[in-house]
């Protein structure tokens, strides 16, 4: 049993990373490799040769990369994953530290990563790139949009006031002149409109419209098919669907013991995404490594980077099958409205070639012939 316990860490090892256990061993997924793991964590445990994890790399960082027990960090669950990303951009990439979450190692508290960790350098960052970072790529500069509204959204908490104390006194570091120009124009418009209509404030807003709205008679039975078409992929994705209410007023039907329900989804958009990769890979226009694919978080992995005549361009990837797709996240419109090119592609599992959904495609397909462009000049 020893020899064999080695011998699994040190194929692990060799294999570097969660990816490439899929690729050379019979796993399906990152949470199959991280279950084995997490089994393997116990034996040890159980065993008194725990020992093995720091002559090894056998522990998965958040990036899916292994590593040995004496280079990895617990997480602790304070950071929000778009924490995370700020934290990234500011210089201090905590995911390749921290342990990959659901596996349990015991660590002292010296090796705990917590919000307390990386607030200052996310601190740092946003006061020296005061008001510039709108002018950053797309990445981070909608990264910090994200932040900003968590922080300002989590401001009540004591720990994140304590945390980010400077930043929520200087919210307007995340914005430049322009931004917080056209925020006071909205938060005019919006005191306007509750003056006119004798409205105290937003609650009552809401309460009104609410009552004036539909009684929801109409249920929504949640299929795989439906899931498809929006790219929703996964139990946590489909509840911040249904928390900004894309179904509307309808009631919601879906079974949670389903486990075909978010699997369905969950391998069309893998094998749109593989095909996709693989003809624009022959394709001499388009430059990138599909190996080691560059994938938008946030975005069920629809979302990767390439270069195409030397310029990096986005590629959204959608799988067809049921004959519609729904641009859910609001990464992939903020993308189509970004000013670096981004182009959106379908396959369906059947046609030998992908198709690019081009404007005049979606004109076409819509019947839309008119393009109103008198807020266009407002809104570039």
């Amino acid at each position: 049993m020893k020899f064999w316990r080695e011998k699994i860490c040190i194929d692990l090892s060799e294999c570097a990373s969660i990816s490439s256990v899929i690729v050379q061993y019979d796993f399906q997924n990152d949470r199959e490799v991280v279950e084995f793991v997490t089994k393997l964590a116990n034996h040890f445990r159980i065993c008194e040769e725990e020992n093995l994890f720091d002559k090894y790399a056998v522990l998965p960082n958040q990036d899916g990369y292994f590593m040995r027990r004496s280079e990895i960090f617990l997480d602790d669950g304070s950071v929000d994953e778009i924490l995370k990303d700020a934290s990234m951009y500011s210089g201090n990439d905590i995911r390749k530290r921290m342990l990959y979450q659901g596996i349990v190692l015991d660590l002292p508290s010296n090796r705990i990563i917590s919000i307390e960790n990386v607030a200052p350098a996310i601190t740092d960052y946003v006061r020296n790139n005061n008001k510039s970072i709108r002018t950053q790529d797309f990445e981070v500069r909608e990264t910090f949009r994200k932040t900003c509204a968590w922080i300002r959204n989590n401001r009540k908490d004591g720990r994140v006031s304590k945390c980010f104390k400077e930043l929520i006194e200087n919210l307007h570091w995340f914005y430049d002149d322009e931004e917080i120009a056209e925020s006071m124009a909205k938060s005019e418009q919006y005191d306007e409109v509750l003056k006119k209509y004798n409205v105290a404030d937003i609650n009552q807003l809401v309460n009104i419209l609410a009552s004036q709205s539909s009684t929801g008679n109409e249920t929504i039975s949640i299929s795989k098919e439906l899931l498809a078409q929006w790219g929703i992929s996964s139990e946590e994705e489909l509840q911040k669907a249904l928390s900004k209410n894309i179904f509307g007023s309808a009631q919601i039907h879906y079974s949670k013991n389903d486990p075909e329900l978010f699997s369905y989804v969950k391998d069309i958009l893998n094998r749109s995404r593989t095909n996709i990769v693989n003809f624009l890979d022959k394709h001499e226009d388009y430059d990138f490594d599909k190996e080691n694919l560059q994938l938008i978080k946030n975005t069920a992995n629809t979302i990767f980077r390439v270069r195409k005549f030397e310029q990096e361009i986005y590629i959204i990837a959608r799988p067809s099958d049921v004959e519609q797709i729904i641009l859910y996240y609001d990464m992939e419109i903020d993308l189509l409205d970004f000013d670096k090119d981004c182009e959106l592609w379908v396959e369906n599992g059947i046609d030998p070639i992908p198709k690019k959904i081009t404007l005049g495609k979606i004109l076409k397909l819509t019947g839309v012939n008119k393009i109103p462009l008198r807020s266009l000049k407002n809104n570039d």
